[in-house]
């Protein structure tokens, strides 16, 4: 079972705006907007299966290439938790705490009510 990534408000706060979102991805040189599809390899057919970008799904610049990254949905960010993300120096982790800061947003995952202290 995989764990979910969450930057997202409280809940008694107004959720995260798409054009705040927008505005920050703009402001970062290591972000973009991700325009192309997704793309994955049915391991039992090999057959390659696509599947749509999100309305504001980013890419961050990260080991030289543009990797998926945060997905805007309903007011949240979310992304897959990766192994690495345990290290404190991870390029992603360190980016995924900045952009919590900049948007006044909590780090949590669906796997557990507790928040990151990122």
């Amino acid at each position: 079972m995989s764990v979910t990534l969450h930057v997202e408000r409280p809940r008694n706060e107004p959720a995260i705006e798409l054009n705040e979102w927008l505005s920050v991805i703009k402001a970062d040189t290591q972000l973009q907007m991700r325009t192309a599809p997704y793309k994955v390899i049915n391991p039992t057919t090999g057959a390659t299966i696509e599947m749509s970008v999100g309305e504001a799904d980013s890419e961050i610049y990260f080991d030289g290439e543009w990797v998926p990254f945060l997905q805007f949905r309903r007011g949240k960010l979310r992304t897959g938790y990766v192994e690495e993300f345990d290290n404190p120096s991870d390029l992603r982790r360190q980016k995924i705490s900045a952009i919590a800061k900049a948007l006044d947003a909590q780090i949590a995952t669906d796997d557990d009510d507790d928040l990151l202290d990122w």
